[in-house]
């Protein structure tokens, strides 16, 4: 989540898609609040112009900003089904099997 708080992968999916929109060089690769600030708001004038301005808010560019729980993944699954005109498939975790290694196993001995 933290590698998409910038907006960086960002831009350069949808420059994979929109080539002739999205415009690398404009976008910088840093941490500071400035930047990523500064590289959403290209990215949202982007998606305004190209008639995406329904696929996020301001406020859930926020909640990525500042890297909360699940929110680049919402806006990934959307922005996958958009591009790419197919449904994201559920995931179901299978339960994990014992992790316990062999050397910590209780032996049952006193």
């Amino acid at each position: 989540k933290r590698d998409f708080s910038n907006g960086f992968l960002i831009a350069e999916i949808f420059s994979r898609y929109y080539d002739k929109d999205i415009q690398m060089h404009s976008f910088d690769n840093g941490i500071a609040l400035r930047i990523k600030k500064d590289n959403w708001g290209q990215l949202l004038k982007f998606m305004r112009k190209s008639g995406l301005a329904e696929m996020t808010s301001q406020e859930e560019v926020n909640a990525i900003i500042h890297c909360e729980d699940g929110a680049v993944i919402n806006f990934l699954n959307r922005i996958y089904e958009v591009l790419t005109h197919r449904k994201v498939q559920e995931v179901v975790k299978r339960p994990l099997p014992d992790a316990t290694p062999a050397y910590a196993k209780h032996t049952g001995s006193a």
